[in-house]
């Protein structure tokens, strides 16, 4: 009789689990992208260049959200349309800017987002910034998009479906992550030495630590879960390990040295659209 007891006890606890999953899998926003075109048609409220206010309260945090960019116009049609949605469920005052590389140079995730950093400020003032590449979609409403605080910047794609989920190294800083202000000024933001796939956000998480500021994580894991859209790997740039082991060698020096403060680039337009602040930029050398 005990065992039958238990079992059925058992047998109740996986039943209400499996309701609670089903349940909360249907209320917190998890990824769905076959209505994208929809959820666009219903984005009244976001103004004129891709801002967002609430209506019925007033932030005390203004963001903006920068997507480096070149060559994927399906995939930046889906995440506009599905990002705006998540954040005004979140309740945030903020704007998007998508700043897209033009010329035949290699792509530079890093300078393009030094760039969207220092052109948002043109326009106006933000407590913070979220970099956020653009095959990358949040699956849950609680991974917080809200500014973290000061001198504590916050990786927040830190489990992506393409990797079956599995938490990303605890050094990583890629992907999408938030930053204020102020601690992006005092690392001089990204490196600019990184021409093609992968090493400036690796070189970004030096430059954060090097300061003592202590990169977060939400918890628990299921809440920083993303989806990848699909897309042709970039080509990976073969000389990214020596920068990164050259930069860290004098980082100090190397820090104040190269990025915001030796950001060179040339404005070929920025238009206000739809559902972004669109800029295109030629970078240079």
């Amino acid at each position: 009789m005990a065992f039958r007891s238990r079992f059925q006890h058992l047998i109740f606890i996986c039943l209400l689990w499996t309701i609670l999953t089903i349940s909360f899998h249907n209320s917190v926003g998890w990824t769905n992208i076959s209505n994208w075109m929809e959820d666009c048609d219903k984005q009244k409220l976001v103004e004129l260049g891709g801002s967002y206010k609430p209506v019925n309260c007033n932030p005390n945090q203004s963001i903006a959200i920068v997507v480096p960019y070149r060559n994927r116009d399906h995939q930046l049609n889906i995440f506009l349309c599905y990002i705006h949605p998540f954040l005004q469920r979140q309740q945030l005052d903020y704007t998007i800017f998508v700043v897209e590389q033009t010329g035949r140079s290699a792509f530079n995730r890093g300078m393009l987002l030094n760039v969207g950093f220092v052109e948002a400020l043109r326009r106006r003032s933000f407590d913070c910034f979220i970099f956020h590449d653009v095959d990358l979609l949040p699956e849950d409403d609680r991974n917080s998009y809200a500014c973290p605080e000061v001198g504590k910047p916050r990786h927040l794609s830190v489990a992506i479906n393409t990797f079956g989920y599995r938490p990303i190294g605890v050094n990583h800083f890629g992907g999408v992550s938030s930053v204020s202000t102020t601690d992006f000024v005092a690392v001089n933001g990204f490196s600019n030495k990184f021409w093609g796939w992968g090493g400036e956000d690796d070189d970004l998480f030096d430059r954060l630590c090097s300061r003592n500021f202590s990169v977060q994580r939400h918890q628990p894991l299921r809440q920083t879960r993303y989806m990848m859209l699909a897309h042709e790997p970039a080509k990976p740039n073969s000389d990214r390990k020596r920068i990164l082991r050259d930069n860290k060698k004098n980082l100090p020096v190397t820090m104040m040295t190269d990025g915001l403060i030796s950001l060179k680039y040339r404005i070929i337009s920025n238009n206000l659209k739809r559902f972004c602040t669109h800029i295109i930029v030629e970078l240079q050398r």
